[in-house]
């Protein structure tokens, strides 16, 4: 708006989140999907509700939800007024609900275009990092600068789906237990955390929470997993960051000053119980195949982890055959992921151990122990 010279004739409020146009009072309402009632309950004082857009349309697994907002706007448009939907996102996946319903099998009231940076004339100071994804990495090009969508040969997970559950309640099951995983990254790649729950007996696994990260240091992935109530859990991280781990686990003191009084205040930021990830000999493959047995929920709201298990792919040796190795790309929550099932060791008949530390669970009497490493 200001970039436009209009500035003077708009009004931004924070709560509620809106822009006001001042000469005829209309305004642009923007709003979250955690509960479409809210959406579906919108009315205006002036004008019109005639324009629906939908942003990162990709985080919207459920096509009900979606359905809900569409059904809910609704009524007499003046002469020259039309109710319109605008979906904006990134094909991360040729399996979501948006490429059946609108580029498949459109209605003819649809129109689907794929509009790429080339297309917008706002950000060409940007092409130069568009065009630099094509040799850092080419399968993420496809997607972000080319607008294909993401491909499901050669997928490492396929036995997943999206669900909206209540992991409390799930978690009230004796059977089932927690687990957490992080991953390091910092400028270029994400730091990445996971939260699961695992029923190793019924081979089931929901993930439910996730943090997604870049360019953050240690004390701020301390304040995010804290801050997100996941503080005091035992954190399985990447083994080969042991100074992140060490820093994290004896934790940061922070001075904390009171705008008003001035007095300061020392906090603690600090994950005591974050331990290194077991590993081993093909710890990478092994992890793999353990996940792989599993039946996997992922909740709605892991918008990440879904864009990243729906493109974790095996790599092609030269002649295009899958080899048994993924290519190093979509892959932050899911090594946090592995890192996060290290905790569970499956032995004889599937009883689950949790291992303590660098420690193996012991062996039993004439039984064999089977340890598959991550």
């Amino acid at each position: 708006i200001n970039m436009m010279g209009v500035g003077d004739y708009w009004h931004a409020s924070l709560n509620p989140l809106e822009l006001k146009y001042l000469p005829t009072g209309q305004k642009m309402i923007f709003r979250g999907l955690d509960d479409p009632d809210k959406i579906a309950g919108i009315d205006v004082e002036i004008g019109v509700l005639c324009w629906v857009w939908f942003e990162e349309t990709f985080e919207i697994m459920d096509e009900d939800m979606f359905d809900k907002v569409i059904w809910s706007i609704r009524g007499d448009m003046p002469d020259g007024l039309w109710i319109q939907f605008t979906c904006t996102f990134n094909p991360w996946s040729e399996h979501h609900w948006l490429k059946a319903r609108f580029f498949d099998n459109p209605h003819e009231d649809v129109l689907a275009e794929t509009k790429t940076f080339r297309d917008n004339e706002f950000i060409k100071s940007n092409w130069p990092r568009y065009m630099a994804l094509y040799e850092s990495n080419p399968r993420k090009a496809r997607v972000v600068c080319d607008g294909d969508w993401g491909i499901s040969e050669g997928l490492v997970y396929d036995d997943w789906e999206v669900q909206d559950f209540d992991w409390r309640e799930i978690a009230k099951d004796p059977h089932i237990k927690h687990s957490f995983g992080l991953d390091f990254g910092y400028s270029i790649s994400y730091n990445a955390f996971v939260a699961i729950l695992v029923d190793v007996e019924r081979r089931k696994m929901w993930v439910y929470d996730e943090l997604y990260m870049k360019g953050v240091g240690n004390i701020d992935i301390a304040k995010k997993i804290i801050n997100a109530g996941y503080g005091k859990e035992e954190i399985w991280a990447d083994a080969a960051e042991p100074k992140s781990i060490y820093e994290l686990s004896t934790g940061f003191i922070e001075e904390v000053v009171d705008e008003v009084t001035g007095e300061t205040t020392n906090v603690r930021w600090q994950l005591p119980a974050i331990r290194p990830a077991l590993k081993g000999p093909d710890s990478l493959h092994n992890g793999i195949q353990r996940l792989q047995s599993f039946h996997v929920y992922v909740h709605s709201r892991c918008t990440n982890f879904i864009m990243e298990i729906s493109n974790y792919c095996y790599d092609q040796d030269k002649d295009g055959q899958y080899i048994d190795k993924p290519i190093k790309d979509f892959d932050h929550l899911m090594d946090a992921w592995r890192y996060a099932s290290t905790k569970f060791f499956i032995k004889g008949r599937g009883h689950v151990f949790e291992a303590k530390g660098g420690a193996l669970p012991p062996v039993a009497h004439k039984s064999k122990r089977v340890i598959s490493s991550l």
